[in-house]
């Protein structure tokens, strides 16, 4: 048996469920869970970022359409979301503004900017408690040097609403044909997750946030043939992984994210 090691994280197997739906899954799962009240969509106009809120079929509040980011001091960009709690930032500044928010209440927060001399890559919230509300950020940003020793070099810095400050972690060191992608990060299990990609393979990229240390680990293994219609979600609090065909949807399910077994 081998373990795969690079820099400080780990490449492992986990246990996944695989469940398949057809094409109308997307539909069957909204009315299943209910969950979601609606989306905010952002668009960028002349450099002017604008987030339009729009909601969902099965929702129940009324006055739903009704919100927006208006009530914050100033323009700006949504970066991160978890569980109604928004993650901003402002665009028309040189030196940024971040903010906390939850539209729904109108409630809202200046925190501390992180090193904004160093261009995020990524950034992440995830809500660890709803009340009092207590969540924390993960950021990764570009160093002065992005490659060391064959690896893609990252800055890691975490916030958490309790301290009320960011704290610089070890760098991350990804390999150096690897990349996050583009989509937001995932939120479950206590960590955030990107699908992490190169030209030859597919994986999963998680930090978690309670630790604050990262691995990466395999999907399930006939779900990568063809890596541009991969994706990580959330699925009913668990780690999802979707696989997309001409006429079929694959979904796995995270079965078991503690308990790790060695690739053979």
């Amino acid at each position: 048996m081998l373990r795969y090691t690079i820099g400080r994280c780990r490449l492992v197997s986990k246990q996944w469920n695989h469940l398949t739906y057809d094409s109308w899954f997307i539909n069957q799962l909204s009315q299943r869970t209910k969950t979601s009240h609606g989306v905010f969509i952002q668009t960028s106009i002349r450099t002017k970022q604008v987030s339009t809120f729009v909601q969902t079929v099965y929702n129940n509040i009324s006055d739903s359409n009704q919100l927006s980011l208006s009530f914050l001091p100033e323009p700006v960009k949504i970066e991160a979301a978890h569980q109604g709690i928004l993650l901003c930032v402002t665009t028309r500044k040189r030196v940024p503004q971040y903010y906390i928010c939850k539209p729904t209440t109108k409630e809202w927060e200046q925190i501390r900017n992180p090193k904004t001399r160093y261009r995020t890559v990524k950034i992440a919230l995830t809500v660890l408690r709803s009340n009092p509300l207590r969540y924390k950020i993960v950021r990764f940003s570009e160093p002065k040097s992005q490659v060391y020793k064959y690896k893609q070099n990252l800055r890691c810095e975490t916030y958490d609403s309790m301290a009320r400050a960011w704290k610089q972690l070890d760098n991350v060191a990804l390999p150096s044909d690897a990349f996050l992608c583009c989509k937001p990060a995932v939120s479950a299990c206590g960590a955030v997750q990107w699908l992490l990609s190169n030209h030859r393979s597919v994986g999963v990229f998680a930090f978690d946030v309670d630790k604050e240390s990262w691995e990466i680990f395999a999907p399930p293994c006939s779900a990568v043939e063809n890596r541009n219609k991969n994706q990580v979600v959330e699925y009913q609090g668990r780690l999802a992984w979707i696989c997309e065909g001409e006429d079929l949807m694959e979904l796995w399910a995270m079965q078991d994210y503690v308990q790790e077994q060695s690739m053979e």
